[in-house]
């Protein structure tokens, strides 16, 4: 009960994703950006954007050092992202806390990096498109 496991797993924004599913009606993925605090070999202390810390696997990133900036979810890091895009998703995360309490966001200001592009797919998925 008190394995890393067990804490990674508490670590996610569950009452984000609650609010998200009750606006969406779907269930979504949302990744969190968490900095690196402590890192082992396979696992990292990270803090996340109100300063909370907990365990991170990294077995799909691989050991990373003191001060990287990770794109997680569900207690796992999926990706080494830079300081700015971390500063992009906290922004958006933030915008969608704000609406989920019925408060005002600026939502050009929090999606700034969606605003004047087209989508774009993955480059595995765009050679499976019709």
């Amino acid at each position: 009960r008190n394995s890393p496991h067990a804490r990674a797993a508490r670590c996610p924004p569950r009452g984000l994703l609650r609010a998200l599913r009750r606006l969406g009606g779907a269930e979504m993925c949302v990744g969190e950006p968490m900095q690196v605090v402590a890192s082992g070999e396979h696992r990292a202390r990270c803090r996340d954007r109100r300063g909370r810390e907990c365990e991170i696997d990294l077995l799909l990133t691989g050991r990373q050092p003191v001060g990287t900036w990770l794109l997680t979810f569900l207690g796992a890091a999926r990706e080494v992202i830079d300081a700015p895009r971390a500063d992009a998703v906290t922004r958006a995360l933030d915008a969608l806390d704000a609406i989920t309490r019925g408060e005002p966001a600026d939502l050009d200001a929090a999606f700034a990096d969606l605003l004047d592009r087209e989508p774009q797919l993955p480059d595995f998925l765009k050679g499976h498109s019709s």
